[in-house]
């Protein structure tokens, strides 16, 4: 799965070209899974403009604390990877292709959105070293 991955999609707009869990930073592991940041009808998108992360399973669908069952995680990544598009392209493109404000979602459901963006500014001073 992992190499057919890193042949198929491009750097990520939260990790750049690293590969590891976005969650523990363990290194390269042959389980690691890719998360779509945006599902469903949304995922092709996802693809196409880097909206994905590298999870260990566990952290991707395998536990309570996965992802994929933690609602507000899900929704801190979803603001923490639209304040990445938009740092990249704009806001009006990201509403045109993804049609929902994550961020302002995140802010009406739990409040202070303080951690997410100094988490996604953290971030991109990492993928910035990394080139």
């Amino acid at each position: 799965m992992l190499n057919m991955a890193k042949a198929l999609y491009n750097e990520n707009l939260l990790q750049g070209n690293v590969i590891e869990c976005f969650f523990t930073k363990d290194p390269i592991q042959e389980d690691l899974c890719i998360h779509h940041i945006f599902r469903g009808a949304l995922r092709d998108k996802a693809t196409k403009y880097g909206c994905w992360i590298w999870l260990r399973p566990d952290w991707h669908n395998q536990t309570n604390y996965s992802v994929h069952n933690d609602r507000k995680l899900e929704l801190k990544l979803q603001a923490m990877c639209q304040m990445a598009f938009e740092d990249k392209y704009n806001h009006e493109l990201f509403m045109k292709e993804f049609h929902t404000d994550f961020i302002e979602r995140y802010r009406r459901m739990y409040g202070d959105l303080f951690c997410a963006y100094n988490e996604w500014k953290i971030r991109k001073r990492v993928i910035a070293n990394a080139h």
